[in-house]
């Protein structure tokens, strides 16, 4: 080999080494952007190439993007010597591949049968940016070179971060063979340290964007910028703390991304140059050049920076991209950790809104390693860096197969918790913990509170019965239960409950209650100003439920349709409940509702409410 390895570097070699002599085809070193992770697999090129020459083999590494072609072939050439190359990427390399030790591939161009028969002889395979590698076009080119089955062709995937939101990853990749935290090679000198600031962006509202693919949804996310005039507040936080120096921004459109550049000019007279997919690549080369070389001091991009792009000047980076995903958050932020000449540390501006009912990944998500005390590397969820033990906030569905509950929400599994929550399942906030038994869960969610009006408990005395709701509540999408003497109530919090009454004067109205507490004599408030029909109370309702931030009664929850847990099992047999055969999580957690919210209600008001 004609280059040093890091200690580090030679580590995850080894591993993956080992873990092929087990057996293990397909594992993976997950490595922080900086680290190298394409010094190091052109080790492992190094270490293979003689071998894979005797036996007429080549070596073929897939990637997905242009640049990462490109950079791959240009450290594996500078690094192999003798090692003959070729970029094989729609008509590029087409004759001249056969030539090549190694095939650097587009995977979108050997998705095509004719493409993939043409690159032949391959006996080792590295797939850059591995996270990715989980669609059918991925799995089919992988299936193609023995990669996933008897043939058991020697295949190693490199990341930053094997986290995919929409999942399928658990079906490629069988191990993490090897793994570094960011937090660590800062440690250890190989990367500088993230200082973070955020940009107070009062009108930014995100409690109302949508969540689509496991992450906030880009229109709604561009929509909430443009309202709150976010792009006039970053630039003026620019010029004020960062003028001086390189950065990246990241925008979640091709719209925001250049509103953004147009405010840098605008606010501080600065020239930023905005970088999209639709960007042509010379066009891109170019600009990444004079932004390399000082030129240009901003470069605005909608995503397409976040993998591939190697600009160690970068000591600034503004995520005006927010994001749940920690996985590309961090991808994000590591683009201007890398080491550089002068450079001491990497400012991440950050914008925080006045309402985030979502759980937004951050810089806390740069430090999730619990090495030493937790060793699960489970790759069961499609999530494996994020830690399964209970350390730290679970953010994944393979919470079931772990022990301990999560530590940010510590309620989790616990026998004094009714609630049945197990955690953020999807590290998103929507299915939240509300139980109260950490007053400090971070999942809870937050929301204006409308003002409560006090009912008069004679009134409510006079109700009569009416049978009308059913068909209007089994259009909702919350989880309207009822009680044991047919009183209709939503939960809103921990022993917080919506109710809906008659009115006796006038059929087929209903009054809106809410009762906080667990006992009979719980104070009862009234929230309406007088009776409405059932659309327009269930409405009404739904909304009050919306502004508190608990998401537990949300329907279609994919938490609801998992086993039940031991502890809502075992505390519905004490609290006398019939425990059925095969219950779910969902279903548990109404029952444990419908006991307590049954004995708060019926002894004041189910006698004047039947059928309801």
């Amino acid at each position: 080999m004609a280059f040093d390895l890091r200690p580090y570097q030679s580590e995850a070699l080894a591993a993956v080494e080992a873990q092929w002599s087990e057996g293990i085809n397909r594992p993976v070193i997950v490595l922080p952007t900086g680290a190298g992770k394409t010094v190091c697999f052109s080790g492992l090129i190094a270490s293979h190439i003689e071998r894979l020459r005797k036996q007429g083999q080549r070596v073929l590494v897939l990637a997905h993007r242009e640049e990462l072609l490109e950079q791959a072939e240009s450290k594996i050439k500078a690094m192999v010597p003798g090692v003959w190359t070729a970029i094989v990427k729609g008509a590029r390399g087409k004759k001249t591949h056969q030539f090549a030790d190694v095939v650097v591939a587009s995977v979108q161009t050997l998705a095509r049968p004719k493409r993939r028969a043409d690159v032949d002889r391959i006996g080792l395979v590295i797939v850059d940016e591995c996270h990715r590698y989980a669609s059918r076009t991925y799995r089919e080119v992988l299936d193609h070179y023995g990669c996933m089955d008897e043939r058991a062709t020697p295949t190693v995937g490199f990341t930053a971060t094997l986290t995919r939101m929409d999942g399928g990853l658990p079906d490629v990749w069988q191990s993490v063979a090897y793994s570094k935290k960011i937090h660590w090679m800062i440690k250890e000198g190989f990367l500088v340290a993230p200082v973070a600031r955020s940009i107070d962006v009062p009108g930014l509202n995100l409690a109302s964007t949508r969540v689509t693919g496991g992450d906030l949804n880009t229109g709604d996310l561009a929509a909430a910028l443009d309202d709150s005039h976010a792009f006039t507040a970053i630039a003026e936080t620019w010029c004020s703390e960062a003028s001086e120096r390189q950065t990246i921004v990241f925008m979640p459109d091709v719209a925001t991304a250049g509103k953004m550049a147009e405010a840098f000019q605008a606010v501080c007279g600065a020239t930023a140059e905005v970088i999209t997919g639709a960007t042509p690549s010379t066009e891109r080369k170019a600009a990444y050049a004079r932004f390399n070389g000082g030129q240009t001091r901003i470069l605005v991009s909608c995503m397409v920076l976040t993998e591939g792009f190697d600009a160690p000047s970068t000591s600034c980076v503004i995520i005006g991209r927010p994001t749940l995903n920690p996985g590309l958050y961090i991808q994000m932020v590591g683009r201007g950790l890398r080491l550089a000449a002068g450079k001491t540390d990497c400012l991440i501006l950050d914008i925080a809104g006045a309402s985030l009912k979502h759980n937004l990944a951050g810089v806390n998500d740069l430090e999730s390693d619990c090495a030493g005390s937790c060793d699960c590397n489970c790759l069961s969820c499609g999530c494996s860096d994020r830690c399964k033990c209970g350390i730290r906030q679970c953010g994944c569905r393979c919470i079931e197969q772990h022990e301990k509950p999560s530590a940010i929400c510590n309620c989790a599994g616990s026998d004094q918790c009714s609630c049945g929550c197990p955690g953020d399942l999807d590290g998103t906030g929507l299915d939240a913990c509300a139980c109260g038994i950490n007053p400090d869960c971070a999942c809870r969610g937050e929301g204006q509170v409308q003002p409560d009006k006090e009912i008069g408990v004679e009134v409510l005395k006079t109700l009569v019965d009416v049978d009308i709701l059913g068909t209007e509540l089994a259009a909702s999408p919350f989880t309207w239960l009822t009680t044991k003497a047919g009183i209709r109530f939503l939960p809103v919090g921990q022993d917080v409950n919506l109710f809906l009454l008659p009115d006796p004067d006038a059929p087929g109205q209903f009054f809106l209650g809410k009762v906080e507490g667990t006992t009979a004599k719980a104070p009862v408030s009234r929230l309406d100003s007088g009776s409405t029909d059932p659309s327009t109370a269930r409405k009404a309702m739904e909304v009050y439920a919306e502004t508190t931030g608990f998401t537990f009664n949300n329907r279609k929850a994919s938490w609801r349709r998992t086993p039940a847990s031991e502890a809502q099992l075992n505390l519905l047999r004490r609290m006398g409940e019939t425990v059925p055969d095969g219950l779910r999580k969902g279903d548990a957690s109404d029952m444990l509702a419908v006991a307590k919210v049954s004995r708060v209600l019926d002894s004041r008001f189910g006698k004047y409410v039947t059928g309801v």
